[in-house]
């Protein structure tokens, strides 16, 4: 005897509702996509995924170890990050201030909404390696809170910070207009927020054998400043994380080995190496972490700039060696 007749299923043009019980009162719905049906399991398995998980945290959230992996995903385009005053509880003002700017930006079953994040000083204080990569070198006064607002553009500029006013940080209004702002396809220069981390300490002790000057954010410009006006300076910017980096960089080293022996000590350009993957790029030389790629080598003299790639070549020791003397 043959058995019931299979559920019919919805056809590919059809809307299919997904259920989300949210932290509001009522139920609210996803609506995915029609053609979901004919997606590849894997693609449609990424699609309820991204939809989905951002309509069950919450506007405002509290980091713990717990969600912290849900609520930083690298769906998500924005974050608002509030670093409370260590040992000092959160205004009242503030704390609703800030609730009603989450509940403001809102929106279900969508990554480009910022996530609004408390971040706990018991767990996780301002030179904690998470905080830090937010923050940055300047963690200001543990006895004020802190707002950071990390922005990734679609520009190509990448993950920008802010810090708002202290004193719009109790002003909803305020709040949200700062933060739509901040959210447009530009970078804006007023309260970004630099970040600089300490010098890639794998290449400090060869640096004193090449004659290389390892920067960091806080350290770059100084050292273009100081070159002087009849003079060069190459500034190779890296990602220890990227292939084509760590090949170009022993390169670099022997180039600059080579040139301080041919000058005797005395090398009338300055070198220097930029973990542009950790510390921020001036706003002046392209803003943060506006480099044409990994690996970038850039030399500066009379306030121009010369790409290596305006060679059209490979990098090589020969031509870096021709490059550092052009």
């Amino acid at each position: 005897m043959p058995g019931p007749a299979p559920a019919s299923l919805p056809t590919a043009t059809s809307s299919i509702h997904f259920q989300v019980p949210t932290t509001k009162q009522h139920v609210q719905r996803l609506l995915l996509p029609p053609d979901i049906l004919l997606s590849d399991p894997e693609d449609a398995s990424n699609i309820l995924d991204a939809l989905t998980i951002p309509a069950l945290l919450p506007p405002l959230n509290t980091i713990s170890d717990e969600n912290k992996h849900g609520i930083f995903r690298k769906e998500f385009s924005s974050f608002f990050l509030l670093f409370p005053a260590t040992n000092v509880s959160v205004p009242t003002a503030t704390t609703e201030a800030l609730s009603t700017t989450a509940a403001s930006f809102y929106e279900l079953g969508t990554t480009t909404s910022p996530r609004f994040v408390v971040v706990p000083p018991a767990d996780y204080p301002r030179y904690h390696p998470f905080s830090q990569f937010y923050i940055g070198s300047e963690m200001g006064d543990a006895s004020l809170p802190l707002a950071v607002l990390t922005v990734t553009k679609t520009s190509g500029v990448g993950t920008v910070r802010y810090s708002p006013p202290a004193s719009i940080l109790s002003d909803a209004a305020a709040l949200k207009n700062f933060i739509e702002e901040c959210l447009g396809p530009a970078p804006l220069s007023s309260h970004q927020r630099p970040r600089s981390l300490p010098a890639n300490p794998a290449y400090l002790a060869e640096g004193l054998e090449s004659g290389i000057v390892d920067l960091a954010a806080n350290t770059l410009s100084g050292f273009l400043a100081h070159v002087p006006s009849d003079e060069a300076a190459v500034v190779f910017y890296y990602s220890p994380l990227c292939p084509h980096s760590k090949k170009a960089l022993p390169l670099f080293s022997e180039a600059a080995k080579q040139h301080k022996e041919a000058s005797f000590g005395a090398a009338s350009v300055s070198l220097a190496r930029f973990d542009a993957k950790h510390n921020d790029v001036l706003e002046e030389l392209g803003g943060e972490g506006l480099v044409p790629g990994f690996p970038t080598i850039v030399r500066y003299k009379n306030g121009e700039q010369l790409d290596y790639r305006s060679r059209g070549d490979g990098i090589s020791i020969e031509g870096l060696l021709e490059f550092i003397n052009s």
